[in-house]
């Protein structure tokens, strides 16, 4: 018994395995700008990980990092920083009337602490 386990559990071993030819190539940033023409691509300024994004990519886009928030008139191709720089971490905007509200993130040690 344990002996026709152990050769049962080799060959599902060796049938689970595929070869490198049938892993899918990774798609890559070029890919994705023919496949989606109409598509825009933001990266943040300093390369951090991007949080929120507000606005119209036609007008005025705002993003936030957490730390900063940026804004940009030219679909992206420029950022500048508005005036904030905190550590209290931004998730997200929010509209309140004809302004734009950050909302904050709080994380586990700040809610004990305060």
């Amino acid at each position: 018994m344990k002996h026709s386990l152990t050769i049962l559990l080799a060959l599902l071993f060796l049938f689970s395995c595929r070869k490198d030819n049938e892993v899918p190539a990774p798609i890559t940033v070029t890919e994705t700008k023919t496949e989606h023409s109409d598509w825009y691509i933001l990266h943040a300024p300093d390369e951090h990980e991007i949080q929120a994004v507000y606005g119209d990519i036609d007008g005025t886009l705002l993003l936030t990092d957490r730390r900063h928030i940026h804004y940009t008139r030219d679909k992206g191709k420029t950022w500048k920083q508005a005036g904030y720089d905190s550590n209290i971490g931004l998730s997200g905007f929010a509209m309140s009337g004809e302004y734009a509200v950050c909302t904050r993130y709080r994380n586990h040690q700040q809610q004990r602490s305060g």
